[in-house]
């Protein structure tokens, strides 16, 4: 099956501020905690959706991926896809494209990324010089983040 690239503007800058020590840290508690706090502000990862306050039931307990899928919502809008769905494969720079792993963070197995805002700008100015017509869209995915001054957060 296709690996379709989907890639979110990104308020990294915030989230490693606050989530991304809890993420690292891969506490289920923690990430219990912050999503209860920030609950209003959180999208149903896959579709948008508002989160409601009986989220616990729908995930397993201990569940550290689902919970810190669900809590990265607060740092960017999943109902605005940025990606380059199938044709992600065709560009060489893997760095622009996707970013950076960060362990162990990977709730759907197939890999999710980030870039800083500072990494968004400079994978602009490496990618731009050699820019075809398909090299466009990635320039535009990340001519998207930049203008709002946000990194970027990308998943299969």
């Amino acid at each position: 099956m296709p690996m379709s690239h989907r890639a979110f503007a990104f308020r990294y800058t915030a989230f490693a501020a606050e989530l991304k020590p809890l993420v690292e840290a891969g506490d289920a508690g923690a990430l219990t905690r912050f999503i209860d706090a920030h609950r209003t502000e959180l999208r149903e990862p896959d579709h948008g959706e508002p989160v409601f306050s009986e989220w616990a039931r729908q995930v397993e307990p201990g569940d550290v991926q689902t919970r810190a899928k669900l809590a990265l919502t607060r740092y960017y809008d999943p109902r605005a896809d940025l990606g380059l769905g199938l044709i992600w494969q065709r560009f060489q720079d893997t760095r622009a494209v996707l970013g950076r792993a960060l362990p162990p963070f990977d709730p759907g197995g197939l890999g999710s990324y980030f870039q800083s805002e500072a990494e968004v700008t400079a994978s602009i100015a490496r990618v731009l010089p050699t820019v075809e017509i398909e090299g466009e869209l990635l320039v535009s995915m990340l001519r998207a983040a930049e203008a709002r001054g946000l990194g970027l957060y990308v998943t299969f």
